[in-house]
């Protein structure tokens, strides 16, 4: 899933002729949220940390389906709409992680 986005980035960013800076923001998506997957482990991907909090998985294809319906040739958005989503997406990864690694401290 996470090589699909970074496909779809990829894509976003040659067909927006992104600039160095912006293309590494929202590259750098990607990296964060395969650090913070590990961290996580494959094993919990799809269990959610609490009731009524997406797990990981579900965070991660939610941002993918989004950025995918929203093709590069038919979206109006500009590039930092996809960055905020991206990085909220990292942002409920590190959650996660926080929530996981508390129940085990107790």
């Amino acid at each position: 899933m996470l090589e699909q986005l970074e496909s779809v980035y990829r894509k976003l960013i040659d067909h927006e002729r992104l600039g160095e800076d912006e293309a590494q923001r929202l590259l750098s998506v990607v990296e964060d949220l395969r650090w913070y997957a590990g961290r996580i482990g494959v094993e919990r991907w799809d269990k959610m940390p609490r009731s009524n909090n997406w797990s990981f998985e579900q965070n991660v294809w939610q941002l993918v389906r989004q950025a995918k319906n929203a093709a590069p040739a038919t979206s109006s958005k500009p590039v930092w709409y996809w960055i905020d989503r991206g990085k909220v997406c990292v942002g409920l990864a590190a959650e996660i992680v926080a929530l996981f690694e508390y129940r085990e401290a107790e």
